[in-house]
């Protein structure tokens, strides 16, 4: 079983073969030991916004953490007040307004970033729960938001 961190990240395209072997085994966007070579895969169609990954810990010793980094630095993480560990959330990421939107319970929580533009995907990393004593699981849905 598996503990989570869900999020946006810039597209890049990974090759296997500028790392060496195994060392790709725990990537994850977050690690600054990997922000030089996804600085590297710029492309225009990230457009001007310096925000290249931003996640939430879903669960763990970190959980309701919420973190964003430009692959240079890591602004410190905020704690999101009201958030609920074992309850489903909702993210959504509105481009036309710059938003990355925390829903839980049908509510939105809060918008924990803005200033978002160009090409985003959908990631989530995952580590051994055991190591925290807690577990979760991540889907991906398509929708509106609660009332909408």
């Amino acid at each position: 079983a598996l503990g989570v961190r869900v999020g946006i990240v810039r597209p890049v395209q990974i090759n296997r073969s500028d790392f060496g072997d195994g060392e790709l085994d725990r990537f994850n966007p977050n690690l600054p030991r990997f922000w030089g070579y996804l600085r590297g895969k710029r492309t225009d169609r990230w457009s001007d916004s310096n925000v290249h990954c931003c996640s939430l810990t879903a669960n763990g010793m970190f959980r309701g953490h919420f973190t964003s980094s430009d692959w240079a630095t890591r602004a410190p993480p905020d704690r999101i007040n009201g958030f609920q560990p074992d309850i489903p959330i909702g993210l959504l990421l509105d481009l036309d307004e710059g938003t990355l939107t925390l829903y839980q319970n049908g509510q939105r929580l809060t918008t924990p970033k803005d200033g978002l533009s160009g090409e985003y995907c959908w990631y989530s990393s995952a580590y051994d729960c055991s190591l925290v004593n807690d577990c979760a699981s991540v889907s991906v849905e398509r929708g509106l938001a609660p009332g909408d």
